[in-house]
């Protein structure tokens, strides 16, 4: 059965943070999420049911107003302006019926986006008006017993 969720935060003409020099007001905040799969007894029929699921979701503005400064060069701040994340995963669920436990795993991958204004000297973290981050992902496995 399909998922989805969504919400928006409006500011309607909020002043930004007073250390935004370049940015008149805050932006909305906005963010969905979307996860469909499929649940039958396939894979370990008698076990119990197996699901198979997909989920994609985005966020964009969640972190806008905030700095980050540079420790290994005095005065150099970044003060950010525009961010996003984007996040995609893919998971297995496996119901074990007479020991009313579930087994699972998951894999989930990142890709964040951070604009913003870099005051001071730049260097290899702050790029052309973007901070550079790296992608990165993670891998769950876990056990779920109902008592």
């Amino acid at each position: 059965m399909p998922t989805f969720g969504a919400h928006r935060d409006q500011f309607n003409a909020l002043a930004a943070p007073a250390a935004l020099s370049g940015v008149q007001a805050r932006p909305d905040v906005t963010h969905w999420y979307i996860q469909a799969g499929i649940k039958r007894r396939m894979l370990f029929r008698e076990l119990g049911a197996t699901t198979i699921y997909g989920e994609y979701q985005e966020s964009d503005d969640a972190s806008v107003g905030g700095s980050i400064t540079n420790l290994q060069q005095a005065g150099n701040t970044f003060e950010i302006t525009d961010t996003e994340m984007v996040s995609w995963g893919f998971g297995l669920v496996q119901d074990i019926d007479k020991a009313a436990m579930q087994l699972w795993t998951s894999f989930q991958h990142f890709d964040p986006s951070v604009q913003g204004i870099s005051s001071g000297a730049t260097n290899q973290n702050f790029q052309n008006g973007s901070l550079v981050l790296e992608e990165q992902f993670q891998i769950q496995v876990g056990a779920k017993i109902k008592f």
